[in-house]
């Protein structure tokens, strides 16, 4: 399915903040410390329920705040998704379809998403406990 709307309350840098990709490629650029990676980053938590950067949800939550909300809107063809995710210290609740979401697997079925960084060559170059735990 294809992300048709993205929304964020507390996340990262982001008080309230929403976007509407395009259908094909969308290129996100601005200043340093704008929150480019933030908001990719808010993508893939969605689509995972565990960041790539942080190892709690307490570094995700805007300073001040208490929690953050993130809520998609998923299309392909006429059918639409709503996919949610809260997250509190020591808590993540995520709901698809309205329906409580009780393993993160849900998440990565409906928005795959995968993190392509500097370190993507270790998959070939390196051990093969590395691919295994990759697939």
């Amino acid at each position: 399915m294809r992300l048709e709307s993205l929304a964020l309350e507390d996340f990262r840098c982001f008080g309230s903040a929403s976007i509407e990709p395009g259908p094909h490629l969308n290129i996100v650029c601005g200043p340093n410390a704008a929150g480019k990676t933030s908001l990719l980053e808010a993508i893939y938590v969605l689509g995972r329920g565990r960041s790539f950067r942080a190892t709690s949800n307490r570094a995700l939550i805007r300073r001040g705040s208490k929690a953050f909300r993130i809520v998609a809107t998923l299309g392909q063809g006429s059918s639409r998704q709503i996919l949610g995710l809260e997250g509190r210290p020591g808590d993540t609740q995520a709901r698809a379809g309205g329906e409580k979401v009780v393993r993160r697997s849900v998440l990565a079925e409906t928005l795959p998403a995968e993190v392509v960084d500097a370190s993507v060559h270790q998959l070939i170059s390196g051990a093969p406990e590395g691919r295994r735990r990759f697939l």
